[in-house]
C-alpha cells in the first residue's frame, strides 16, 4: 500500500487501532473544526474509510486540510480579564485528527517531554 516505508513497516495503520481510537473517544465532548460529534462517528462504523485515509496520510507525510486546523478557546483562569496571560488556550481539533494523532499514530507512545518538539505531519 505505502510506496514509502515509514518506522520500518509496511502497512503500519491496520483498521483495529483505528476502531480502538474510534471506540475510546469520549461521547458528549466538544466538537472541534469539523463539528462531528464523536457519537456520530461511533454510529456511521467508517473504520475501512477512516483507516485508508490514515494509510495515505502516513504513507506521504501530509494530513488533509481539515486536520491540522484547530478551534482555538480562551478560557479564563484568574485575576484581571483585560490580560492575556490570564487565559488558557483551548484547542479543538476535528474528530479524524484526533482519532489520527492518538493511538493510531502512536502519540501516546511518545515520551511526554519530548511531544511539544514532535509534528506528526
Amino acid at each position: 500500500m505505502c510506496h514509502e516505508v515509514h518506522l520500518g513497516e509496511e502497512n503500519p495503520i491496520i483498521a483495529e487501532q483505528v476502531l480502538l481510537a474510534v471506540k475510546t473517544l469520549k461521547d458528549g465532548k466538544a466538537t472541534g473544526y469539523d463539528e462531528i460529534q464523536p457519537e456520530v462517528l461511533k454510529a456511521l462504523n467508517r473504520i475501512p474509510w477512516l483507516t485508508h485515509i490514515c494509510q495515505v496520510a502516513w504513507c506521504s507525510g501530509r494530513a488533509p486540510n481539515d486536520w491540522q486546523t484547530g478551534v482555538i478557546i480562551p478560557i479564563h483562569k484568574k485575576a484581571d480579564r483585560t490580560e492575556r496571560t490570564n487565559y488558557l488556550r483551548i484547542s479543538l481539533l476535528s474528530l479524524h485528527g484526533r482519532v489520527a494523532e492518538s493511538e493510531v499514530f502512536g502519540w501516546s507512545r511518545i515520551p511526554k517531554n519530548t511531544r511539544s518538539r514532535c509534528r506528526i505531519f
